[in-house]
């Protein structure tokens, strides 16, 4: 496979340049394949967009703005999994401008580009949009779209800064990757929402239905990526965040797609989920030889979705989209816990019930949210107006906050392991020479009930060329093994990990020196058994990070929460806004409230 060939390699060699190569070589092929087939009268620049707004229906600035972005978010994504994943097998980056990041780079880029793009030609055709500052027209969807590019671009700078205090953290969730992150995966919102707003137009053509079901699974895709870290089985939070993220994407995105799209809408933005989601995770994991992700399917939850809404037309609407997300928080959950079970490293224990409130309560506001959204795409009257949006944003951002919290558990850990393999010769990502050999590893805790029931127990290996999850099997009263054996040595970490409601710790089992952070090896204990107390896990999975002033966590944390704010009420205030434009002076267009 492609990362193990190549691993040897520089992360910047020319081989891992050749996705960025094609997507550009794409984009420019298809921006002369536009130019040709479209009319010759009129400015070269303006052919591309012309072209677009012939096969769509949509106005130029919509057409235009759109597939820009769509594309730009393609490339942010294969960008960010192939980055996420590139850290979980491989280790820290040996350079800043890595083709992953540089993906990202040019995908956010592209966003903010679409955006401005979208005002170029509205103002150049005087088209009837949101604001008008003398012959300047800026379409309302616009507003979000930019800013939600600048946000995740000014996240960057910022997080290279963070490095340099902090050290290397090697996470998804600390802020300036959040910004990062959120940025690209809420602009598929921005996008559906500029395609409303072409209002009669984009009745026109069947291309503007293809394309708003695109937005659609777009959607459901970025609402996910904030679970990647689950999904490959490293997560650094309570496992309640992984039920609870689905449920919000779920509420979310399957209620929007079915209000925007009317029957059968969210299962066809299921499918597409599944096979954008799926394209990328083939790409990353088996062509670049990178570890896989397992995401959930989301296949149940747009059954019941629908069968609401096929079957509950006479409810009134608000009751209709509280059903919906009442039934996704207890049948459409019930058929992801069974998926976790086949599929996911991370399979979901009974004692996540005691908590689940807290999925119940995304679920519910997941799907007036996702009402709000999607009949804002329809030109439909809302269930919920300004203020009520705005509540629902609030209630939240604190149910996601619930499980938030992390801590150690006071309980000792007694390490022991054995060789099961030979030492084979290596190099260590330094180059220094070294040994690799696999070991099976016992485990045994004093308290001996202190992990009875916990939600996760397992042996992570990472950073030696793959990432692999080792369950702990209990095998007596506070004593447990893996099945099979686990790599060490060379660059391999590994550590025994621990989820227990807040309780998210570890003990080390082998890590390899780090020279550039100064840190000692810790050995593998073969000689001797290692006892140590569970410590909180983030001492280990980001062992690199280290201590600083504390003005640039307040920095990332302010920058954090304003932009976030800040992209709320831009998505509320625009969809606001539009709704009283197209309700004064627009009818609804036939494909877009059929069936409801």
């Amino acid at each position: 496979m492609l990362a193990v060939v190549v691993e040897s390699l520089s992360q910047t060699g020319p081989i891992w340049w050749i996705p960025l190569g094609l997507a550009l070589v794409g984009l420019a092929a298809g921006s002369l394949a536009l130019g040709r087939a479209a009319q010759p009268s009129g400015p070269r620049w303006r052919r591309p967009p012309d072209a677009l707004s012939r096969i769509t229906g949509l106005p130029a600035w919509c057409a235009a703005g759109i597939a820009l972005a769509v594309w730009s978010l393609a490339v942010a994504l294969v960008g960010f999994s192939w980055d996420v994943a590139w850290h979980a097998d491989l280790g820290r980056d040996q350079a800043l401008f890595t083709p992953p990041h540089v993906m990202i780079l040019v995908g956010l880029a592209g966003i903010g580009l679409a955006a401005v793009t979208s005002i170029v030609l509205a103002t150049a055709d005087q088209a009837r949009v949101g604001l008008r500052v003398g012959r300047l027209r800026i379409p309302w969807s616009s507003l979000p779209m930019g800013l939600m590019a600048t946000g995740a671009l000014i996240g960057f700078p910022l997080d290279d800064y963070w490095h340099s205090v902090y050290g290397i953290d090697v996470t998804m969730w600390s802020p300036t990757h959040l910004l990062m992150i959120g940025g690209a995966s809420l602009t598929p919102i921005a996008a559906w929402l500029m395609l409303a707003e072409a209002g009669q137009a984009a009745a026109a053509r069947r291309g503007a239905r293809v394309l708003s079901e695109v937005l659609a699974g777009a959607t459901l895709i970025g609402l996910s990526t904030f679970q990647l870290e689950f999904d490959l089985g490293i997560p650094q939070w309570q496992a309640l965040f992984h039920p609870a993220l689905i449920a919000l994407a779920m509420g979310v995105g399957l209620v929007a797609a079915r209000e925007a799209l009317g029957p059968g809408g969210a299962l066809r933005a299921t499918i597409g989920f599944l096979v954008l989601r799926g394209f990328v995770t083939l790409l990353v994991g088996p062509v670049f030889g990178l570890s896989l992700e397992r995401f959930p399917l989301y296949i149940a939850g747009a059954l019941v979705v629908e069968a609401v809404y096929r079957f509950g037309p006479r409810l009134a609407p608000a009751l209709r989209v509280a059903v919906a997300g009442l039934l996704l928080a207890t049948v459409g959950m019930a058929a992801e816990w069974g998926w976790t079970h086949l599929w996911s490293p991370q399979p979901w224990q009974a004692r996540l019930l005691a908590s689940w409130w807290v999925v119940l309560g995304l679920a519910l506001v997941g799907s007036f949210l996702g009402s709000a959204l999607g009949r804002a795409v329809a030109h439909t009257r809302q269930v919920m107006h300004f203020a009520g949006v705005g509540v629902a944003f609030a209630l939240m951002v604190g149910l996601l906050a619930v499980p938030f919290p992390r801590h150690g558990l006071a309980a000792s850990v007694t390490v022991t392991a054995a060789a099961a393999g030979e030492r084979t010769p290596t190099v260590t990502r330094e180059g220094l020479a070294t040994f690799e050999q696999d070991m099976t590893v016992s485990v045994s805790v004093s308290p001996p009930t202190a992990l009875d029931g916990a939600d996760v127990m397992r042996v992570f290996t990472w950073q030696g060329g793959s990432l692999k999850v080792s369950s702990l099997r209990a095998v007596g009263q506070g004593r447990y093994v893996i099945d099979g054996s686990i790599p060490t040595g060379g660059s391999w970490k590994s550590i025994v990990f621990v989820e227990d409601g807040d309780v998210v710790a570890a003990t080390p089992v082998s890590f390899p020196a780090d020279p550039t952070y100064g840190l000692a090896a810790i050995p593998v204990p073969v000689s001797a058994p290692r006892t140590a107390q569970l410590q909180p896990a983030s001492a280990y999975l980001t062992r690199e990070s280290h201590g600083g002033t504390a003005l640039p966590a307040v920095l990332a944390y302010s920058t954090l929460a304003i932009i976030f704010v800040t992209w709320c009420v831009a998505v509320i205030g625009v969809g606001e806004a539009m709704r009283r434009r197209h309700t004064a002076s627009l009818t609804i267009p036939a494909f877009l409230h059929g069936g409801r």
